[in-house]
């Protein structure tokens, strides 16, 4: 499985990136790429194909039910947002669902301060910020070694919700991550203005303040267009926070994207049974932590995240935007 991924980096083919204030992303084209047919979560949602709910009548904070009644696979990208029910959660996987399948998906809860109904099926969200995705991954990643559990964190989930709503200035009266889009949702738009998307484009590798910070990478073009304003919307938001008037994105030769795809031919891999179909691949770098789904022998999505290992020990959760980018306050 190492092997494959590697290849899958490998085949990566660099464009120049679009930019607006401290964020830039770079396009990423794979050759070669593309698989089967499956639909992306808010559109199966939207079209009532897939169901979301409660675990049972009292419902269970780590985990949701997902009825998929479309005739297609779809996918469920680590990160997305389901709103309603109980409390809205994130994803903790990327995760494929099989045609007619009924499963429980591993999640998060983004929204500390509601535990009542609203409504029996759940609804689209947006993607949650880059940031929590990577402490997320961590977590998910050491539990899934030690305990073959896809459960992350869930008291370092709800501080990250915390901080981005205070470092915002955000008001939320259930501590909801949802509030601090919706607080910034102006903003944001100039970001999802001013990013374009590139024709052809499989995947993006996101820079904030000058610096490589992760990228996401899947089988097709169309699931990136398809997940394009919430992609950027989400980068968009740490990107506001660690904003400053002389970090503006540039041509910017001194970032090395190749290198850092290549950290993963370093890193250790494991390999676990995906909650839907296919594998979960986990991979842990010097320099990157990474994630991808494999399926019929395809990366449907690999996410990777650039780590600072010094700071591990120090930084067991989710540090200040100052200390994450070395700025002396």
């Amino acid at each position: 499985m190492k092997e494959k991924i590697v290849e899958f980096l490998k085949r990566a083919q660099i464009g120049e990136p679009s930019s607006y204030k401290n964020l830039a992303v770079y396009p990423i084209k794979m050759q070669g790429c593309g698989s089967f047919p499956y639909l992306v979560l808010g559109e199966a949602l939207t079209q009532g194909k897939v169901r979301v709910s409660e675990v049972g009548g009292n419902g269970h904070v780590p985990e949701l039910f997902v009825i998929n009644e479309s005739g297609q696979r779809v996918f469920l990208m680590d990160g997305e947002e389901l709103v309603g029910a109980k409390q809205n959660r994130i994803l903790n996987v990327s995760i494929m669902l099989e045609s007619g399948s009924k499963i429980k998906i591993p999640v998060s809860c983004v929204e500390q301060g509601r535990w009542h109904a609203k409504g029996e099926w759940m609804a689209e969200g947006i993607i949650c910020y880059p940031d929590l995705r990577k402490e997320k991954m961590m977590h998910v990643t050491e539990n899934l070694k030690m305990h073959h559990s896809f459960a992350s964190d869930q008291s370092a989930v709800w501080d990250s919700v915390d901080n981005k709503l205070c470092s915002i200035g955000a008001p939320s009266q259930t501590g909801s991550m949802h509030d601090a889009f919706k607080a910034k949702g102006t903003d944001i738009g100039s970001y999802t203005k001013n990013i374009k998307f590139t024709e052809g484009a499989t995947g993006v590798v996101v820079v904030i303040n000058n610096r490589l910070f992760c990228a996401d990478l899947f089988d097709s073009s169309e699931t990136l267009r398809k997940l394009w304003n919430k992609l950027i919307s989400s980068y968009a938001l740490d990107a506001m926070e660690w904003n400053r008037n002389d970090c503006v994105c540039g041509p910017m030769p001194s970032i090395d994207i190749p290198s850092f795809f290549m950290e993963a031919a370093k890193a250790e891999f494991n390999v676990f049974n995906s909650p839907g179909i296919g594998k979960d691949v986990r991979f842990n770098g010097e320099g990157c932590i990474g994630s991808a789904l494999v399926c019929d022998d395809s990366v449907i999505h690999l996410a990777m995240f650039k780590v600072e290992r010094r700071n591990t020990k120090d930084e067991s959760s989710i540090s200040r935007p100052s200390r994450r980018f070395g700025i002396i306050e």
